[in-house]
């Protein structure tokens, strides 16, 4: 469903992702820092991103998808500032989505506001408008000492001095060594102990039990990607997955990173389908409804 709320206004934020190093592609590519650039009446954002380079633009609010000529126009921005040659055959995927932001009277989505700011509705109900996910913690402590002054607490959010979830309680580097140690003993290759590490914190060692009962886990999804079978069993038990395209690209972004075939969706799914009790209708569904993500 959608949320209106008063006061703001939405863009389409449209990202094309191009040539993976993981394939092979980017050699002699340096992306230091994210780069903005001004063309026309927009702002081009170019940064690396997970192996791929990723181009992104604000679009119109009323075509919530990548156009063929969204995807030329971010190609001719990633291309003149990279110094590259790539062509549609190079995006490994595109997507778009909708960013919140403040209500203003710019002509372009560009030039409005992506500060964060808390407002309240009429009825007392607190929400957030503009934004990061990089700030996306400190904006959650202020909405929390917002609500703790509203209820007459005399307390501040405890968060900042707090570990995130899943944070190893010891000296980083070292843990990281540990772990990376652990990694290569059961045969997991580097690049891929890298993203385990990433994505699942202390968790990963409920990966390495997997796999220490069933080593074929190893084994990456795609050739190209550093994703292994045993992160994909892990997420589909453990992140409330309930559909094909849930695992494939919010929980694990093979969808994005990975141009995958039909026959790779079939494969993945037949995998996956003992843990969500899938049988063949249901297999087939799935595979369908992930279809416009993969190549022929």
């Amino acid at each position: 469903g959608v949320l209106f709320l008063p006061n703001h206004v939405e863009a389409s934020l449209k990202n094309v992702f191009i040539k993976s190093k993981w394939q092979g592609y980017g050699t002699g590519i340096q992306m230091e820092k994210n780069v903005f650039l001004q063309l026309e009446n927009s702002i081009i954002h170019i940064h690396s991103n997970r192996g791929a380079f990723v181009a992104g633009s604000n679009g119109d609010i009323n075509r919530v998808i990548v156009e063929e000529k969204e995807v030329a126009y971010l190609l001719d921005a990633a291309n003149h500032y990279l110094k590259t040659t790539w062509t549609k055959a190079e995006v490994i995927n595109s997507y778009a989505g909708l960013r919140v932001m403040k209500c203003s009277d710019k002509s372009s989505p560009s030039a409005v506001s992506r500060d964060w700011e808390l407002k309240t509705a009429s009825n007392g109900v607190h929400y957030s408008i503009g934004g990061k996910i990089t700030s996306a913690r400190e904006d959650a402590a202020s909405i929390v000492d917002r609500v703790c002054a509203q209820l007459g607490r005399d307390a501040s959010c405890a968060s900042k001095g707090r570990l995130f979830p899943w944070a190893p309680g010891e000296n980083y580097a070292t843990w990281f060594s540990s772990i990376r140690d652990q990694a290569c003993k059961l045969g997991i290759d580097a690049e891929s102990t890298t993203w385990l590490i990433r994505r699942h914190g202390t968790r990963v060692i409920e990966v390495f039990k997997n796999i220490e009962y069933n080593q074929t886990l190893t084994k990456r999804i795609v050739p190209t990607v550093p994703f292994i079978y045993a992160d994909l069993m892990f997420s589909a038990r453990n992140e409330m997955v309930v559909h094909l395209d849930d695992l494939l690209r919010r929980r694990m972004p093979l969808l994005i990173l990975a141009k995958l075939s039909a026959a790779d969706l079939q494969r993945i799914a037949q995998d996956v389908a003992e843990i969500f009790g899938w049988d063949e209708n249901i297999i087939q569904r799935e595979v369908e409804a992930c279809s416009q993500y993969a190549i022929s």
